[in-house]
């Protein structure tokens, strides 16, 4: 297992995404990512993962909060009330500043909650210090494993 966790990305603008993957190689970010459209999704990605671990581990959520079929906050509950799911760590990365959103995104424990910068500067700093965070985590194989 390495300490350099993939990324399963939620996010339907496809806009958004390729800012992200851009400032990630700008971050010299080189994590694997593979992305979800929606929640539906990225519950079916986790749940095929569970069954036959296809994700590299450890893995983390970057998480949309507005999205069409299912939102990131109805995917957060979802995914905290399934037992094979509730302890991945989800970091909600999200236009939406609304204090509603932000508390809405922590009573469902995520791990953090950023609001997107504007500037893609701002947005590689801030995936510096994601990475930052990443690399001084320590993983151990029964946060990945159904209890």
């Amino acid at each position: 297992m390495t300490d350099a966790p993939a990324i399963l990305l939620v996010d339907d603008n496809d806009l958004d995404v390729e800012i992200l993957t851009r400032a990630l190689a700008k971050a010299d970010i080189n994590n694997p990512v593979i992305r979800a459209v929606d929640g539906i999704d990225a519950l079916q990605i986790l749940k095929d993962h569970a069954a036959n671990p296809h994700l590299p581990e450890p893995f983390v959520v970057l998480l949309d909060i507005n999205m069409p079929r299912m939102n990131g906050l109805e995917f957060l509950s979802a995914m905290r009330n399934d037992p094979t799911l509730a302890s991945r760590q989800v970091f909600v990365f999200s236009t939406s500043g609304h204090q509603a959103d932000i508390a809405s995104a922590y009573a469902e424990h995520a791990s953090g909650y950023f609001v997107k910068p504007n500037k893609t500067s701002d947005l590689v700093l801030l995936l510096k210090a994601l990475k930052g965070f990443w690399d001084q985590c320590r993983y151990t194989t029964s946060n990945y494993s159904a209890q």
